[in-house]
């Protein structure tokens, strides 16, 4: 194969171009001022994108927070030694009076109930005028999208030159916990009759500043609840109102405000006087971490109430106010239902103590009055039974067990005669009396009855009295 390539004759060279003959140009050598390029970066000369003409900015509007986290008192703070006095400590340069306040971080801690107040100002950066500029502000949380500012309430703006600024100021009440987005929107036309638009988002988290937890006691046809508030922030709370308000079907009594027993009165007033170690008040604030427990009888207007009326369902509900340590005011409610509880309906007849004797005497008949409702709307025909033992401590003494007749929603009363064989504490279970339907059905006593039995006491002997002598048979 060599020797035939080699036979062929050789092919002729390029003629070399005419003109001076071509040169590489020589690459500069890379300039240490100058940094590298990172890569995806657009190249020198490129066409760069172009920033909006509109820009917005956002501030909080509220009030400073604590430098520390333990506020200053007067111009120290106060320290417990070991013999209980207290002793007050100077203050350290961090806590001195020029920088015990500082700005918070950001927006800072928001919190559920609170005002969600904000300072917007929409600024033109541009060398141009905008005209037709329309500015809508909206607040998003997890349910639900709120107007902050929208056409209803601001005006269209038909000039709007170079370097010129418009502020607003929006507030919002907070009423659901979680991420909230503040969307900043603006349309406008350029200098060449372009609509454009432009879109900010400023996002925030609000959080719960108390916990609350119900408990539900039911009672002699009362509901007792008891509310156990927990502050779950790291700063203190101040409590400014706790209520419940009821359903216009229940009657409330504040357990809270009872009246103190006799001589407390004095006693506060005293330690007044003297001084108390507690700087905040006892009710009324929260440190972080702390419960506060509150409770509430609730006692139906109308007895007759149905099981399925919904008014029965609904008690009320828990109003609560606080604030912040910088005054930030706060405010929540909290609904109560039976329903949470899944209670059992109550039964369609209720057979209840109406008037009972405080103490009995042995061997002596006593009255029991009771009252029956008919809660149901048909008619019932009952008989009063009495299950008493012959041979226990309560008998019967003969009750009219004739049957009789209730309307719906009617109620009346019924006696029930027995006898105490037996001295001591003595109930009446709420099986022991029932009423018994026609059909069959049975509604005994919705609590028991406690009786006190005490046995006759004879004159004790006189002791001048000389033994009686038997007379002579």
């Amino acid at each position: 194969k060599s020797a035939v390539m080699a036979s062929q004759p050789p092919r002729p060279s390029p003629a070399p171009p005419s003109g001076p003959p071509l040169q590489r140009p020589a690459m500069p050598p890379p300039n240490p001022a100058v940094p590298a390029r990172p890569p995806g970066a657009p190249a020198s000369g490129a066409a760069e994108t172009k920033a909006e003409a509109l820009a917005f900015k956002v501030m909080r509007l509220n009030r400073p927070m604590f430098h520390t986290s333990t506020p200053g008192v007067g111009l120290g703070l106060a320290t417990a030694t070991a013999n209980g006095s207290v002793e007050q400590q100077p203050i350290s340069p961090a806590m001195s009076t020029s920088d015990i306040l500082a700005f918070p971080p950001g927006f800072g801690n928001i919190y559920l109930g609170e005002t969600f107040t904000a300072y917007v100002s929409a600024f033109n950066s541009d060398v141009t005028e905008l005209r037709r500029l329309e500015i809508r502000i909206e607040l998003q949380s997890g349910t639900k999208r709120a107007p902050l500012l929208d056409h209803h309430t601001q005006d269209v703006i038909a000039s709007f030159g170079p370097k010129a600024q418009a502020d607003f100021v929006v507030e919002q009440e907070l009423k659901e916990p979680g991420v909230h987005i503040m969307i900043c929107i603006a349309s406008y036309l350029d200098t060449n009759n372009i609509e454009k638009k432009v879109k900010q988002y400023f996002k925030f988290n609000v959080q719960k500043p108390l916990s609350v937890t119900t408990k539900l006691h039911l009672l002699h046809r009362s509901v007792f609840l008891e509310n156990q508030i927990q502050n779950v922030t790291k700063a203190p709370l101040f409590l400014h109102a706790i209520k419940f308000e009821p359903h216009a079907n229940y009657i409330r009594t504040d357990l809270n405000d009872l009246q103190p027993p006799q001589g407390a009165e004095e006693e506060r007033e005293q330690e007044d006087e003297e001084g108390s170690d507690n700087l905040f008040g006892l009710e009324t604030m929260l440190r972080a971490g702390d419960v506060r427990q509150f409770l509430y009888q609730l006692t139906p207007k109308d007895p007759l109430l149905s099981p399925s009326d919904k008014g029965l369902e609904e008690l009320g509900r828990l109003e609560m106010s606080w604030k912040c340590a910088m005054g930030e005011a706060g405010r929540l409610h909290s609904l109560v239902n039976l329903q949470q509880w899944k209670l059992a309906p109550p039964q369609d007849i209720i057979v209840a103590p109406h008037r009972v004797p405080q103490a009995v005497q042995l061997e002596t008949p006593f009255t029991i009055l009771l009252r029956v409702l008919n809660t149901s709307p048909v008619p019932v025909t009952l008989s009063l039974h009495v299950g008493l033992d012959l041979t226990g401590a309560l008998v019967d003494c003969g009750c009219d067990n004739a049957p009789f007749t209730l309307p719906p929603r009617g109620e009346t009363k019924v006696k029930a005669e027995l006898m105490a064989l037996v001295p001591g504490l003595r109930a009446v279970n709420t099986h022991d009396i029932a009423l018994i339907e026609e059909g069959g059905a049975r509604y005994g006593l919705s609590s028991a009855i406690h009786l006190l039995v005490s046995s006759p006491q004879e004159p004790p002997p006189s002791p001048h009295s000389s033994p009686t002598k038997a007379p002579p048979s």
